[in-house]
């Protein structure tokens, strides 16, 4: 499993744990919804800025993800 798929499963299981639709985590790190579905599916090239906003928006840290 490559990198991305591990963020983007890791950022699925976050956001899932903490009741937050990818709506909910698309508005608050300005992406829309199918965005969000292609990070967690791991088709997205993340920038740290991405990753970086997405933590905050899931208040975890950002090894959380790896």
């Amino acid at each position: 499993m490559d990198l991305k798929c591990k963020i983007g499963i890791a950022i699925h299981k976050r956001r899932t744990e903490i009741g937050m639709s990818q709506e909910e985590l698309g508005l608050l790190i300005g992406l829309d919804q199918g965005y969000v579905s292609r990070i967690e599916k791991g088709k997205m090239n993340l920038t740290l800025d991405t990753i970086e906003a997405i933590c905050k928006a899931l208040d975890c840290e950002v090894g959380e993800l790896f």
